[in-house]
């Protein structure tokens, strides 16, 4: 068995040198731009000529410290150290939460794990990143939550988050927000913070609200474009539509774009990545207990419904792929605290079928970060003669 286990820490440690080593040659040792440009152009935006523009905080702190000059260098910087914080707080977490070696390395391999993401520049420069790190501090705080103390120090810790969190990337506190609120709830019985869950519901579709109401503008979009670097700004001069000019869409242009996925179809290929999803996850986490997993699954819907404003990004978002990989991850450790509390035991005699079966569409699927197809549907061919702004054509 010690001979077994050394072979895994062996294997992770080669995956985990290997991840760390193409991240750095495509950010901190990268002299241009090798991954994603909306990525770039997203975490550009910031507060130009002092005017409050949602998402831009993060863009602002940027500016700061490149002092005048290129931000490229910062950004790439930060993408780095960022997903290697990342690395770092999910491997405490499955850790302080009792998940096996064995666990830890089919993670690594996963369609949705650290490797996959890096090498083909899915999702480690996006924002969400950052709101994953922001939840995995939040479970790992509450493994030691046995202290008023403590508790106090997480709820503090939880609304400041948010609304930092809310400042860079709404969406992203839409999605993470109802984990959160579930995963509240022993606060609220073990600790007697009572409607500490209400509260922070409250707070954060109020925090929302605000930030959608006071999106941004063409003009506002066009000031923030102008003002950038020139080295910056050559970055985007092959393209038409970026993050920094998207901020100025109309609420319309907005909702149209995920309707017009649904429409077409595409959504319905979507479903093989939500089975990956739940395959994933019982796999790493339920392999040969499929029972507990179905009742899980079942129950944790089915005890907190408000997992359904997770779900609303895909009627009001229409980079799918995205909220699918921050979809793994959020089931992926929720599911891990919850089985720590109910004192599972993760099986090592894996079922080597499944695994293989497993493995292979984990290297093969390759989750693209925004859409499958940009195909118009006919009947939108018709809309537009009357309503406009529909055939959107990028």
């Amino acid at each position: 068995m010690k001979i077994k286990n050394s072979i895994f820490y062996l294997l992770n440690f080669i995956v985990l040198i290997t991840i760390i080593y193409l991240l750095s040659q495509k950010t901190i040792f990268s002299k241009t731009l090798v991954w994603s440009t909306w990525s770039f152009s997203e975490l550009l935006i910031y507060y130009p000529e002092n005017i409050f523009v949602r998402r831009g905080l993060l863009g602002e702190i940027f500016l700061f410290f490149a002092n005048e000059n290129a931000v490229l260098p910062v950004i790439q910087n930060f993408v780095f150290y960022n997903f290697l914080l990342l690395i770092l707080l999910s491997s405490i977490t499955l850790y302080i939460y009792r998940v096996g070696i064995y666990q830890y390395f089919l993670f690594l391999l996963s369609a949705f794990g650290f490797f996959n993401l890096v090498l083909h520049d899915l999702s480690y420069h996006r924002k969400e990143i950052l709101a994953l790190n922001f939840f995995l501090t939040f479970l790992i705080l509450k493994k030691f939550d046995n202290s008023l103390k403590i508790q106090l120090i997480n709820i503090v810790y939880l609304f400041t988050s948010t609304l930092i969190l809310s400042l860079i990337h709404e969406g992203m506190v839409l999605m993470f927000f109802p984990f959160y609120y579930v995963l509240l709830k022993n606060i609220e019985t073990d600790f007697g913070f009572k409607n500490i869950r209400n509260f922070y519901f409250i707070f954060t579709i109020s925090t929302i609200l605000i930030l959608v109401l006071n999106s941004g503008s063409s003009e506002i979009s066009t000031i923030m474009f102008n003002n950038l670097h020139p080295e910056d700004k050559v970055i985007f001069k092959d393209y038409s539509v970026d993050a920094i000019r998207a901020i100025g869409w109309s609420l319309k242009r907005a909702l149209i774009l995920p309707i017009r996925i649904w429409l077409s179809g595409n959504a319905f290929y979507w479903l093989y990545v939500l089975f990956l999803i739940a395959f994933t996850n019982y796999i790493i986490l339920f392999n040969n207990n499929f029972e507990k997993f179905k009742n899980l699954i079942v129950n944790f819907h089915k005890d907190n419904p408000v997992l359904l404003i997770t779900y609303s990004i895909f009627f009001i978002g229409w980079d799918w792929g995205r909220w699918f990989i921050v979809l793994n991850y959020l089931y992926l450790f929720t599911f891990t605290v919850l089985n720590y509390k109910s004192n599972h035991k993760y099986d090592t005699n894996y079922s080597i079928f499944p695994v293989l079966i497993f493995i292979v569409m984990s290297l093969l699927t390759i989750v693209p970060e925004c859409c499958l197809a940009w195909t118009d549907p006919r009947i939108f061919n018709i809309l537009e003669n009357y309503i406009g702004e529909i055939k959107i054509n990028y």
